[in-house]
């Protein structure tokens, strides 16, 4: 289907939001069709055959009483939230069931797999798993396929042709096509959690640019506790950080039920690396505490 097909196509009688939120949904690369199935609803397809249904009885008003250039943020806003469902598995946090074998070849497919993939962290990964280390070694990243929450493994990519590098391209490239969405942890606090993708926050550690972007900063302490937390701050909030990276060592220990990471990273434009404070860094000794206990706990 052509780029002007897909803005021409629509449900006559919708009205002029609704044709535009569709118009807009079916231009996107990832999605096969998008349709209004009343006033506030559009009925998205996405490639591989995911479907959602999206609303937009939230944006309504707002967009009613705006104008001109307003009501186009508005609408970028919204279509930034609109993003592929994910499995039960991702949205709950739960574990997936990482032992079990991948489904029949007959299941899946490359095309099918691929606008669903995203990198998960863990630690430690199965064997066999398509994954790469990050931050000196403490994690790695999994590529996790949305249609079946499993890890890719290397009999899947012999079956498809493929090698492990197109996967971690892809589930990076599906990743940045998401966005963070970060939200401050309190009024005023220099640092914020990660809002998506749901029950995959901490993926961002696999490629954490656009967090910087998206908040201004040049670089940041990043914490990943569990596969749903990351916590970003500001570098340059000394007793913050510390706060921090204490509360993260309580939630790794006595909270979490899946595990990821205690260890703080310091991230910059293209680096990710265990943070390592001066030796007469107050937090120092957090940071010790941290390192302990992952060593012992994971």
């Amino acid at each position: 289907m052509g780029l002007l097909d897909r803005f021409k196509r629509g449900d006559a009688g919708a009205d002029a939001l609704t044709r535009e939120i569709a118009a807009r949904l079916r231009a996107r690369p990832d999605i096969e069709a998008a349709e209004p199935t009343g006033a506030d609803s559009v009925a998205v397809t996405w490639v591989g055959g995911a479907t959602s249904e999206e609303s937009i009885a939230a944006l309504r008003e707002p967009w009613t009483s705006a104008s001109g250039f307003d009501r186009i943020e508005l609408v970028d806003q919204h279509l930034d939230t609109v993003q592929p469902p994910v499995p039960a598995a991702f949205d709950s946090g739960e574990p997936a069931s990482w032992a079990d074998e991948p489904p029949a070849a007959a299941a899946t497919s490359w095309d099918a797999i691929r606008p669903g993939l995203l990198p998960r962290l863990r630690s430690p990964v199965d064997d066999g798993a398509v994954a790469w280390s990050l931050g000196g070694g403490l994690v790695e990243a999994v590529a996790v396929a949305a249609t079946t929450d499993q890890p890719l493994r290397a009999a899947e990519l012999e079956r498809w042709n493929i090698d492990a590098t197109q996967v971690r391209e892809a589930a990076m490239a599906n990743l940045r096509s998401t966005r963070p969405a970060p939200e401050p942890l309190g009024p005023g606090m220099r640092a914020w959690i990660a809002t998506r993708p749901s029950g995959a926050q901490a993926a961002w550690l696999a490629g954490p640019d656009p967090l910087l972007e998206a908040l201004g900063l040049a670089s940041a302490v990043v914490l990943v506790p569990t596969p749903t937390d990351l916590v970003v701050v500001d570098a340059a909030a000394d007793e913050l950080v510390g706060s921090i990276v204490t509360d993260t060592l309580n939630i790794y220990e006595h909270e979490a039920e899946v595990r990821v990471c205690p260890v703080p990273f310091l991230i910059s434009a293209g680096s990710v690396a265990p943070w390592d404070p001066a030796a007469d860094d107050p937090r120092g000794d957090a940071v010790a505490r941290a390192h302990e206990l992952y060593s012992r706990l994971r």
